[in-house]
């Protein structure tokens, strides 16, 4: 939520934290504040924000396991890509957000569903993350863990087992007053 771009809201990036304003900002207390010690405190505040982020979203809980749908892409030939389902089953939504990556971002996409992209040593992901409905049949659900990696996979099935969090997570964090709607950090 603190930035929005390409019809998505982001809630949390290390891609790009380095917002032109806030730097603006700190350079105006600190004038003579090298490019390096600039990059440090982006970056230590970042991570505080990525923490009070984390915290905030793990008081909200989905009701129901969190099914993660992630696609894979090897950075390396002999990596497998593939698309994998992941569970949460305390379907608290704290828990989607994970410090195993190098470079990553949450956001809310153009559909109003919760995902993540990132980069780790190994892999370029894509996820998105789902509340299993109450109703799931348990046909439907074995049918998702095995047949997701085909190349013929109806995904329209999603909609008849899944729901958005989308909102949850909005939800959550529209009290958040640590950036303004820009992304500009505001001091807190």
């Amino acid at each position: 939520m603190n930035n929005t771009t390409n019809n998505k809201k982001i809630i949390w990036t290390s891609i790009n934290p380095g917002l032109p304003c806030f730097k603006a900002m700190v350079k105006q207390d600190k004038p003579t504040i090298s490019e390096e010690e600039l990059n440090a405190i982006v970056f230590a505040l970042n991570f505080r924000y990525f923490d009070k982020v984390r915290d905030m979203l793990g008081k909200v809980n989905a009701g129901q396991p969190i099914i993660i749908i992630a696609r894979y892409e090897g950075i390396y030939e002999s990596d497998s890509d593939g698309t994998y389902v992941q569970v949460i089953d305390s379907g608290n939504i704290g828990e989607c957000l994970d410090t195993d990556f190098d470079l990553a971002e949450w956001y809310i996409d153009e559909n109003g569903d919760f995902c993540s992209y990132g980069i780790d040593r190994e892999n370029v992901y894509h996820a998105q993350y789902f509340a299993l409905k109450e109703d799931a049949s348990m046909s439907m659900i074995q049918h998702l863990f095995a047949d997701i990696d085909d190349e013929d996979f109806d995904y329209e099935v999603l909609d008849e087992i899944l729901d958005s969090i989308g909102d949850d997570v909005l939800s959550a964090l529209k009290n958040n007053r640590c950036f303004d709607c820009r992304g500009a950090y505001n001091g807190e």
